[in-house]
């Protein structure tokens, strides 16, 4: 009631001007169009139309319908058939044309854009994830200091969830590469319940100084999450997977393994978090790894990333050593 109020004493005094002197407005004085958008504003579509009526009396068809066109196009369509006027044709209604569509750009133009534009503005509305660049010194089969970059994504589709990611090391001393490091994994979840969900993954890793041309491992089974709030979270999953290994000095084995894993975040503080994944291979040729990592913010976008990873192949290559650790120090750039 409050809202319509006004509006009826403005048109009771309105009822009293003559109906031609109205009739030579263009538009409905502003009492009036304020009656008419309290009316579109209510939830039965009964008072728009009675306010039409109403106004019928006093004002032409002309300038309720275009009164009404203010207000919406669904509520002019509404008004003129009320008034018994035409129905106003689309081609009338626009005079212009809807500008043409622009053409999909080609996929191999799109991905950089779409990369490029993530990197500078610092988000993305589809994928989070951090892009890492900075130094790591090995210790066991190597000793020795080299240069990193490093990519990893994220993304949440609903019951879906995706993450990925490279990490690249190279360098050269007097001539001859030093290191040559390769390591791509990927995961695809979908969940079955509040706490638990499915997976299928995948990682890959070549690397000059393990002892393997290259080693690779396909895993699937069952996730359940044990802590699931805003500062810490853990989940363990499980499950049997294949592992492929190729040695630099011998052909391709397809081993059954069975893989165990355990991922913990802790948000210690609003700059600060820490990061341990745990993972154990459990085949002919076992393997234990484990990454620590504490990142700490430089700014909205930055921060600054240490990271330690300790590898216990227990049956390695001969001339290889069963322990490799690495340590990371890495400026991280966030999206």
């Amino acid at each position: 009631m409050k809202y319509v109020i006004a509006p009826l004493i403005a048109l009771l005094l309105a009822a009293i001007t003559p109906a031609s002197a109205l009739a030579e407005e263009e538009a409905l004085p502003e009492p009036l169009q304020a009656l008419l958008a309290a009316a579109a504003a209510d939830p039965d579509p009964a008072r728009f139309t009675a306010a039409v009526e109403l106004m019928a009396l006093t004002q032409s068809a002309e300038a309720i319908a275009a009164g009404a066109a203010l207000v919406s196009d669904a509520h002019a369509s509404t008004a003129r058939d009320t008034l018994g006027m035409e129905p106003v044709m689309m081609a009338e209604a626009s005079s212009t044309e809807p500008a043409p569509e622009a053409e999909p750009q080609p996929i191999w133009k799109a991905l950089p854009a779409q990369a490029i534009s993530t990197l500078a503005n610092g988000e993305s509305d589809l994928w989070t994830g951090q892009v890492r660049a900075g130094f790591r010194q090995d210790s066991g089969n190597s000793d020795r200091v080299d240069y990193t970059l490093a990519l990893s994504v994220e993304r949440d589709l609903a019951v879906w969830g995706f993450e990925a990611g490279v990490n690249y090391a190279y360098a050269e001393s007097d001539g001859a590469v030093g290191a040559d490091a390769l390591i791509a994994n990927a995961q695809l979840d979908r969940e079955t319940g509040d706490r638990w969900s499915v997976f299928i993954g995948g990682q890959y890793e070549q690397d000059n100084l393990s002892g393997f041309d290259y080693t690779g491992v396909l895993d699937l089974g069952l996730a359940y999450r044990i802590l699931t709030g805003e500062v810490r979270t853990l989940t363990v999953q499980a499950g049997p997977a294949a592992r492929f290994i190729h040695p630099i000095n011998g052909d391709l084995r397809v081993e059954p393994a069975s893989e165990f894993s355990a991922d913990f975040d802790w948000q210690i503080s609003d700059t600060l978090s820490f990061a341990a994944d745990s993972e154990l291979l459990v085949t002919d040729q076992s393997r234990f790894e484990q990454i620590l990592a504490l990142q700490t913010s430089l700014g909205e976008l930055w921060a600054l990333q240490l990271a330690y990873r300790y590898r216990n192949e227990f049956d390695p290559e001969p001339g290889f050593e069963e322990v490799d650790t690495r340590t990371d120090i890495s400026i991280v750039r966030e999206f």
